[in-house]
């Protein structure tokens, strides 16, 4: 018996993601983290270009490479799984406030 936790993904259109709480800018995607003792996770393509397992998982996603299930191949897969877990080992070490107050930005009134 597998007692792993289940990943599962799916598509919505971008007009129904939120935007960043770091930068504005529409979020790639929303990670729920929960079943970690995490809430969600912002992935965002400005803010985490920097972060080397974030930023290959989000290229991933935007080649396009798996959205059509008809022709992703099993090496398709392995390198999807292979990148996802890495970008989870990154969101999951992050600080609980890390993964929404990642450097704020300058125009913001922070009210400091």
């Amino acid at each position: 018996m597998n007692d792993q936790p289940r990943i599962t993904m799916r598509t919505v259109e971008s007009s129904q993601l939120p935007p960043c709480s770091r930068c504005g800018q529409t979020v790639a995607m929303v990670a729920n983290l929960s079943q970690w003792g995490r809430g969600t996770a912002e992935l965002c393509h400005t803010c985490d270009q920097n972060r080397p397992a974030r930023a290959a998982w989000l290229n991933l996603l935007a080649s396009g490479k798996l959205a059509d299930a008809d022709r992703v191949t099993e090496v398709d897969m392995e390198q999807a799984g292979q990148l996802w877990a890495a970008c989870l080992m990154d969101l999951l070490s992050a600080s609980p406030l890390g993964l929404a107050l990642q450097q704020p930005r300058a125009d913001k009134n922070l009210g400091l």
